[in-house]
Formats: structure tokens, sequence, C-alpha cells
């Protein structure tokens, strides 16, 4: 179905007549139908495995995930200790700061 959506669309883009608009707008809406049915179900399997044990776990990996997505990538900071191994942890970077050597790397 998505390729024979994709197949109007192409005819609707050459030829910018009414019926290959009509046919691409049928397509569409069948293909949207099929893509929420398979969404739901999707969802209706998930959410029944998270009534078991197993769910408990994929409960945390939700989690995890959207803990991880929230985080911003750009004010990531690390610097290097003494013996050049990178610090990454909040204490040990205030820790190398206050010996007054660090030097500051912003990826």
């Amino acid at each position: 179905m998505v390729k024979n959506k994709r197949e109007c669309f192409k005819t609707w883009q050459q030829t910018r007549s009414k019926e290959s608009f009509e046919k691409y707008k049928c397509a569409k809406k069948e293909v949207k139908k099929m893509v929420s049915e398979a969404k739901s179900k999707a969802y209706d399997d998930l959410y029944t495995k998270l009534g078991t044990l197993e769910g408990e776990k994929i409960i945390y990996k939700i989690a995890k995930l959207r803990d991880r997505k929230t985080k911003d990538l750009h004010s990531i900071k690390c610097i290097k200790s003494e013996d050049s191994r990178v610090l990454v942890k909040d204490e040990e970077i205030k820790e190398r700061w206050k010996d007054g050597k660090a030097i500051l790397k912003n990826y």
C-alpha cells in the first residue's frame, strides 16, 4: 500500500491532474489507517507486556531512554586529571578545579 501511495504521489507530481490527486488522497488515507492500526496493535502488545514481570524491565528501559533524550548534549563537560584520566562526574571535576590545574574540554 505504501508503494502504491508513493507511485500515486509521483504521478500526481508529474501530471498535476485532479484525478491523480484524488487517487493520491485515497491512497494516503488508506496508508494512514494501516499505520494507525499497526501502531495501536503495537501499543496494545506493549501494554499487555507491561503487566508481567518482564514488563518491569521494559518500564525501566523506557524511563532510561526518556531520561537520555532530555539531557543536553551541548553542555557535556569533562576534564583530565593529573594522571590523564578523563573526569566526568561533577564531584571529581570540582575537586580538580580546586587544585587549579584543570583544563576544561567542551565537546
